[in-house]
């Protein structure tokens, strides 16, 4: 968590849309999304649940995962500088893929333990099963949600998971570490995209 602040001077605004490529505009509206009526100028795991809802998602689970996630110095707290980082670099993929590959693979490794087991992955893909279900019954008004739910034509959560661990768990010990999760991003991009919680446009 660095410094924290309730509105945005220009200085910020240009420092911030240069460090993560975001444009103005965008960099704006997310931070009235966020800060409006924080005067704190930090961001509890509530109030990042609630961000999350506004993107489209009203998933207690998820917002958990992705808070620590984003809280990536485990204060329990996360500022907007902090929030707009992590987020450009699963969206907008700023800086070198392995940054993008180490925050998805945190998502899925929810017991940080630097594995991923196929009970936790479970855990996930059930959450994006549930929200996709969500997204479907959602009136036509209603936000699209920057959040990746495409279950990519898999009928099942455990299909979704077995292909994944074929394809990612080279020395078939159950488990997938950061090296083997790294290797299958960056040897098919496709496959990254597929795990990125995030809809990326890089």
């Amino acid at each position: 968590m660095g410094s924290a602040s309730t509105k945005l001077t220009e200085e910020e605004i240009a420092q911030l849309a240069d460090l993560t490529k975001f444009d103005r505009k965008e960099i704006e509206k997310m931070f009235k999304a966020v800060m409006k009526g924080n005067e704190t100028g930090f961001i509890n795991g509530e109030q990042f649940a609630q961000f999350i809802n506004q993107l489209g998602v009203s998933d207690d689970f998820i917002a958990q995962i992705l808070f620590g996630v984003f809280d990536q110095d485990g204060d329990g707290l996360v500022d907007f500088k902090e929030l707009l980082v992590t987020l450009s670099v699963f969206v907008l993929g700023t800086g070198p893929p392995a940054n993008k590959i180490k925050l998805i693979f945190r998502v899925y490794d929810i017991n940080e333990d630097g594995y991923i087991y196929k009970n936790e992955m479970l855990k996930i893909f059930n959450a994006i099963f549930r929200i996709k279900g969500q997204v479907k019954k959602a009136k036509p008004k209603d936000k699209e949600s920057i959040l990746c739910l495409d279950t990519h034509g898999f009928q099942s959560v455990e299909d979704v998971v077995d292909f994944i661990f074929k394809k990612t768990d080279a020395n078939r010990d159950e488990k997938i570490s950061l090296e083997e999760f790294s290797n299958a991003c960056l040897a098919d991009k496709s496959f990254m995209d597929m795990m990125n919680f995030f809809k990326s446009t890089s």
